[in-house]
């Protein structure tokens, strides 16, 4: 077995004991469920901006229906009586989520831009259940674009295809099916938001753009609900 193949073993089985603990913790302390909300680490305008690949002001011209591949696990599982429990292995998944795909027209570029239009892809709005941004036609919002992120990653890529998990498959034929997708994302916890809401940032991100802000990262240590 060589090294990268030891390494994913080693990391399944050390999730695999993550894992049994916390389904350990929930049943223990009787948690009957996680409610399904948008969650986010606080991340304040200078460091969006650091991170983001592209920041710019535009004006929604299309929203149009899309789909993005995901691949997820199940560690428990729910017995015909009703009762939790666990799986002998980690269950990898993968399903098919609908998204947004936006494309917006240009008004003011920050950071990164090279044309008049950009195509991003977002989750579905649902009111908070999801992180996605309420996107609007004909509104203009403030954006913060990140490159997409490939469900497998480069290490596992590189295992032999004799040697592939299932995880590992599931991971490759989403990212297949992603290609169809803008290579650009975002959603609210970027700091994504109206360009009527987003004055602070924007009074921030032109003063990085004339020099009188260097951009600083700054850490929270608590999540923030939206």
């Amino acid at each position: 077995m060589n090294a990268a193949v030891q390494r994913l073993a080693f990391t399944g089985d050390r999730m695999k004991r993550l894992l049994l603990i916390f389904g350990g913790a929930v049943l223990i302390l009787g948690i009957p469920r996680i409610s399904a909300a948008c969650m986010c680490s606080y991340v304040d305008a200078q460091e969006a901006f650091l991170d983001a690949k592209l920041v710019f002001a535009g004006k929604v011209t299309t929203v149009a229906a899309g789909k993005e591949a995901r691949v997820t696990y199940r560690f428990l599982t729910t017995s015909v009586s009703g009762r939790l429990e666990f799986l002998n292995e980690v269950l990898w998944e993968k399903s098919v989520e609908p998204v947004q795909i936006v494309t917006l027209e240009i008004t003011d570029p920050f950071k990164g831009m090279a044309g008049e239009t950009v195509d991003v892809t977002t989750a579905v709005y649902n009111g908070g259940g999801t992180c996605g941004v309420d996107f609007k036609v004909n509104e203009t919002y403030l954006v913060y674009a990140y490159e997409r992120r490939r469900e497998l990653t480069a290490e596992p890529s590189n295992v032999p295809g004799a040697r592939w998990t299932k995880e590992i498959k599931l991971k490759s034929q989403a990212d297949k099916f992603n290609q169809r997708l803008p290579l650009l994302v975002t959603n609210v916890c970027v700091r994504t938001e109206r360009m009527q809401w987003a004055g602070e940032d924007v009074g921030i991100l032109h003063r990085i753009a004339n020099g009188e802000i260097n951009p600083q990262r700054t850490k929270r240590e608590h999540p923030v609900i939206r």
